[in-house]
């Protein structure tokens, strides 16, 4: 089986999704985005899967990233032939997506494939009972449980603090000051989102693929995340998959919810332009419990099922400069934004409304 490959060289480029096909990607990753209609031969993907295996062993390669949509027999089929997959190989993520235009549902499914030496902190079973009562509970019983959009900015915006979803100039040094140490950003890569980020705003809103939300105080950004969208095939529309990302805050700025203002923030900016269809999912970081900051704004792991056992964790996949002991290759809870509570608390009136006050 042919692997198409991009020829563009996306190590030095700033990307979370990555591209459709194969690509070479940072922290020694082999990464797999299926570019085809959703995976019905399991046979046809295995195959993929042991060229991609040795593409990577050949390249000294220490990681493997699958992702791509799955009918639900599809899916079934693949868990019975775990065995024929390569060596390690484990669906570290499996999320339903429903769908409001009356098509059978379709699986989100990562598979990933570590080195020996690269090792989680954890099993995967010991990752899902920490889980099942730090994070899954979480999900608001009540309409009094429910988060609001427009109370988390009004709040920012009262204290001082203004929301922006564009970088000036003149803020672009503080934004690399807050994503250099933490994600590697440097001074061109910040250049190029500004760019991005201009250049859509004459698009109109459902072409857009990038967003971003700072937030400032003082003149500069103390706050920041960003998001980046690549579209899956189906059979009617794509499946806009979008990712909440770069989470970080000006430690002197922690504990003030600003962080989870700031991803509120940009799940409603994404809203606004792509609408409830739009599948905004978050990747944090285990070590600093950031799905913490994922729960406040809405964000579940997804639902398991009987017959598989998956534990929503993308296990060592990428360094984070968080500041803690053992530095290194972290893992990520999956996590995403599910419609009921786009409907609940991401409606489109508030969503309008924090839109327009964000500069």
């Amino acid at each position: 089986m042919n692997i198409e490959s991009n020829s563009q060289n996306l190590e030095a480029m700033v990307t979370s999704t990555g591209s459709l096909g194969l690509e070479r990607r940072s922290y020694d990753r082999l990464y797999w985005n299926w570019r085809g209609a959703p995976v019905r031969d399991v046979d046809h993907l295995v195959s993929g899967l042991s060229r991609m295996a040795s593409i990577a062993e050949h390249e000294g390669r220490t990681r493997t990233v699958f992702r791509g949509l799955f009918t639900k027999s599809a899916y079934k089929d693949l868990e019975m032939r775990h065995k024929d997959l390569p060596e390690g190989t484990e669906a570290e993520v499996s999320l339903k997506i429903d769908s409001t235009w009356r098509e059978d549902p379709y699986w989100l499914i990562v598979l990933g494939t570590n080195a020996p030496t690269r090792q989680a902190v954890m099993s995967s079973r010991d990752f899902t009972q920490e889980l099942s009562y730090r994070v899954i509970p979480n999900y608001a019983q009540s309409e009094d449980d429910k988060i609001s959009i427009k109370k988390s900015l009004d709040s920012m915006l009262r204290r001082g603090y203004v929301v922006h979803s564009q970088i000036e100039d003149s803020m672009a040094e503080s934004l690399l000051g807050l994503w250099s140490g933490a994600f590697e950003w440097t001074e061109s890569g910040i250049h190029d989102l500004q760019q991005r980020l201009q250049a859509q705003r004459n698009l109109p809103p459902h072409l857009r693929q990038v967003w971003f939300t700072g937030v400032e105080h003082d003149g500069k950004f103390v706050t920041a995340a960003t998001a980046e969208r690549i579209d899956f095939r189906r059979e009617r529309n794509p499946i806009m998959l979008v990712e909440n990302t770069e989470w970080f805050t000006d430690p002197q700025y922690r504990k003030k919810g600003l962080m989870s203002g700031a991803v509120t923030n940009l799940n409603s900016q994404i809203l606004n332009d792509l609408g409830p269809e739009a599948v905004i999912y978050a990747e944090c970081n285990w070590m600093t419990r950031a799905f913490g900051v994922g729960r406040s704004a809405g964000m579940i792991m997804p639902e398991t099922f009987p017959w598989n056992s998956t534990a929503q964790v993308l296990r060592q996949n990428v360094a984070v400069g968080d500041g803690l002991e053992p530095s290194g290759l972290r893992d990520f809870v999956f996590m995403y934004l599910p419609r009921k509570e786009i409907f609940r608390s991401y409606r489109g009136k508030e969503v309008s409304e924090v839109v327009r006050k964000t500069k």
